[in-house]
């Protein structure tokens, strides 16, 4: 069976030839679709493939995705994002896992790293399910504006539980400092929610719903708790984004704008 490697890179230098080259030798092609980069983002893919795209597609994560999925050739396709890598267990396992005529796709657990060596060990953050590897079939594609998922039926699909590693830079859970990066993601959910046309009452009651279990919920059932400061600022900081996309939806798309300026 042979494996593509796509991705999708917006000025990643600081990590892809790290993501290249935990995979460059597992898989049979790799496709990259550069989103109009301005670093060295082309240069360090061109060292490990000639298959390099470009697309002027923003915030639409799911249409991103399916150009991407679409270059691919071979019969299996691996996502990785440029601040990713593969473990050296996982490697080793992907080339078995491909030959179960059973499954369709497979969802690896990931590691969210908050610096070189600290990662977070417990509730939303791990083991934070992604699926990355799935079979090349023209009816499986990525549907949702904001969080773009698979179409594959779930029934179809295996977790496992090795990793993918996840560094951020800067890590977007990982410092009160660094809660502007989270504003394109606020903006973008708010400007989907506001489709929906909810009242202003049910988008309050609906975003405090949700800022309680995600944050309440993984700092107790999912144990998040237990990474001390680190998880409860992490909880905080991902379940209040979350709230503030509920909130900002009241306001019309101009303001939304206005006020969420995006940190690229």
């Amino acid at each position: 069976m042979t494996i593509s490697l796509v991705m999708n890179v917006k000025n990643g230098e600081k990590l892809l030839e790290q993501a290249l080259q935990s995979a460059m030798n597992l898989v049979d092609e790799i496709i990259i679709v550069d989103n109009e980069s301005k670093d060295r983002t082309y240069e360090i893919a061109s060292k490990y493939t000639k298959n390099i795209f470009f697309s002027r597609s923003r915030n639409h994560f799911a249409n991103i995705r399916n150009f991407t999925v679409n270059k691919a050739s071979s019969d299996w396709i691996l996502i990785l994002d440029s601040d990713e890598e593969l473990s050296k267990e996982l490697i080793l396992v992907i080339p078995k896992l491909v030959n179960d005529i059973s499954i369709e796709g497979y969802w690896f657990s990931r590691r969210n790293y908050l610096n070189d060596s600290r990662y977070l060990k417990h509730g939303l953050f791990y083991p934070d399910y992604q699926l990355r590897l799935f079979r090349n079939i023209k009816r499986y594609k990525f549907i949702g504006k904001v969080h773009a998922q698979l179409n594959i039926p779930e029934e179809k699909t295996k977790k496992i539980n090795l990793d993918i590693l996840h560094y951020q830079y800067p890590s977007k859970i990982g410092s009160l400092s660094n809660y502007k990066y989270l504003n394109k993601y606020i903006k973008n959910e708010a400007l989907e929610l506001r489709k929906l046309h909810y009242s202003p009452i049910k988008l309050l009651s609906k975003g405090f719903t949700r800022f309680f279990d995600m944050f309440v919920m993984g700092l107790t059932r999912g144990k998040g708790i237990l990474d001390g400061w680190d998880g409860i600022r992490a909880h905080f900081m991902f379940a209040s984004s979350v709230f503030l996309s509920y909130f900002f939806a009241m306001f019309d798309e101009e303001t939304i704008r206005k006020l969420l300026k995006t940190y690229e």
